[in-house]
């Protein structure tokens, strides 16, 4: 087993983050807006316009939350990405061209990935593989080479790398499927700072896969919990068993925050002010719920 340490790993690009709980908005999401869009019968331009007003809402929220951080694509969400980069937030840029399997990356990155060598320094590369353990052997090469060539791009031009990894999407899973597929892209060299992980069900799922990042690699950052959509109070059942585990740093939740209040306003139901503002109370109540189940879990 390669075990990865502290002094080949990248500079810190957030290090005073590192010891506060994370609480991220993540809006990167790119076809569920497009269909959102379509569905109220307006044009895709109208995304990137959604997308400035959550983060108004992040702004909003941040002197009642602390530590903030955003999911942000280029594709629609360029002019907030912009505004983003000069905060001291977390922010973490997808990659991925949202639901391939096997794994491809936005054209904007180029054939060779050199489009990471413009991106700021302060700019986490985040990408979604759907990788289960059972996939067929060359889906699963397919997948690893993409993984290890962005890694590697991505260490080159300085940048920290969160993978994010949703086994349940691509077939059955047991408490130890998502561990194995950690321990299997370390095998293959891939060490993220981040991992971007679903909710797991149960505290033994926890263990397990909080024990392989450990033992793999004592430099990494650490595991923010995903939302999938969820109800809050499925959220915080979530929650009540990450908060247990120290190396789970946070949230990154997005349609829980968004999903309703981005139908409305594209639908010209609510203005914008009133979407920033329960955008801005959805985010701020989770990271209080959060909160509460750190300090729970003591």
């Amino acid at each position: 087993m390669i075990k990865h340490d502290s002094d080949d790993r990248l500079p810190v690009q957030m290090s005073s983050l590192l010891n506060q709980d994370l609480h991220i908005f993540a809006f990167d999401h790119r076809s569920q807006m497009e269909e959102m869009a379509d569905l109220a019968d307006v044009g895709h331009d109208r995304i990137g316009e959604f997308k400035q007003l959550c983060l108004e809402a992040v702004q909003l929220a941040e002197s009642d939350i602390g530590t903030v951080g955003i999911l942000c694509d280029s594709k629609h969400g360029a002019e907030a990405l912009g505004v983003a980069t000069d905060s001291d937030y977390w922010i973490g840029r997808p990659v991925e061209l949202p639901g391939s399997r096997p794994l491809e990356f936005e054209p904007e990155l180029g054939p060779q990935l050199d489009g990471l060598a413009s991106w700021p320094k302060n700019h986490i590369v985040k990408v979604l593989c759907f990788y289960h353990p059972e996939d067929e052997v060359a889906l699963k090469q397919q997948q690893e080479s993409a993984l290890v060539a962005l890694a590697k791009m991505a260490k080159a031009q300085n940048l920290e790398l969160l993978v994010e990894i949703i086994p349940s999407k691509c077939g059955p899973v047991s408490q130890s499927t998502t561990a194995e597929v950690i321990q299997r892209l370390y095998d293959i060299g891939i060490f993220p700072d981040w991992w971007k992980l679903e909710p797991l069900e149960d505290f033994e799922s926890w263990r397990v896969t909080c024990d392989v990042v450990h033992q793999n690699d004592v430099g990494v950052k650490g595991i923010v919990v995903l939302g999938l959509d969820a109800p809050v109070d499925q959220l915080q059942q979530s929650f009540e068993i990450a908060t247990q585990f120290d190396l789970v740093k946070g949230f990154a939740v997005g349609r829980t925050l968004f999903s309703k209040e981005a139908s409305l306003w594209l639908s010209n139901t609510i203005s914008s002010q009133e979407a920033v503002m329960r955008m801005k109370d959805n985010f701020v109540s989770l990271s209080e719920i959060w909160d509460k189940c750190r300090q729970a879990a003591g």
